[in-house]
Formats: C-alpha cells, sequence, structure tokens
C-alpha cells in the first residue's frame, strides 16, 4: 500500500505540472 501511496503522489505531481505546462502554453 506503501507503494501505491508514493505513486498516486508522483501522478499528482505530474498533473499538477502538466496544468500548470498546459496554461503557460
Amino acid at each position: 500500500e506503501s507503494d501505491h501511496s508514493e505513486r498516486e503522489e508522483a501522478a499528482k505531481r505530474v498533473n499538477y505540472l502538466n496544468g500548470r505546462n498546459n496554461e503557460t502554453i
């Protein structure tokens, strides 16, 4: 379960960065 949490956090970070990149572009 610890792995799942780490993976979810990483996905959230990627989504956040993607969203900011999308808005910037």
